[in-house]
């Protein structure tokens, strides 16, 4: 086992810490704190065409709109959407592409989404919806030697079988 997967089981044992990904490669991130469903974290300026997994966990639901829902490790839930660039335009399956099944496990690094139609497509859009009786915080990384973007803090762990 790596140092790295060490310090990270180590982390998790104690501290009940979480690693969020960035899933595209972007220009900007936007953050909108309070929202009625959650943290939302905009990517701006897509500079990649492949989406990956922001964390480790299951595929819950995948709806028909390039949008799907992640389940990590400790029960928080992830929703995440690709934005079209026109605002009544719906992305079909020939402008972004779903790469996962529901159930399916998933591992930072799985590929969930290769957009290819890129100019239809205005951003990715990361929700983490509230669930105050797991989650105790949200700390944004400013080191991203990782492309680590959030480390989430838990109350308790809770595994997900």
């Amino acid at each position: 086992m790596n140092r790295d997967k060490l310090k990270q089981l180590f982390s998790r044992q104690t501290n009940w810490i979480e690693e969020v990904y960035q899933p595209v490669k972007s220009r900007f991130v936007k953050r909108k704190k309070k929202t009625l469903i959650g943290t939302e974290y905009h990517f701006l300026e897509l500079l990649d065409q492949i989406v990956t997994s922001p964390l480790n966990g299951t595929i819950s639901r995948i709806f028909p709109n390039c949008t799907l829902q992640i389940i990590s490790w400790g029960r928080i839930q992830l929703l995440i959407t690709v934005k079209p660039a026109e605002e009544n335009y719906t992305l079909s399956e020939k402008d972004c592409c779903c790469q996962v099944q529901n159930g399916q496990k998933v591992d930072f690094q799985t590929v969930l989404f290769i957009i290819h139609q890129p100019p239809k497509v205005s951003s990715l859009t990361v929700y983490i919806l509230w669930q105050p009786e797991i989650l105790r915080k949200i700390v944004t990384v400013l080191n991203n030697r990782k492309n680590v973007f959030l480390n989430l803090y838990y109350h308790r762990p809770q595994k997900n079988d």
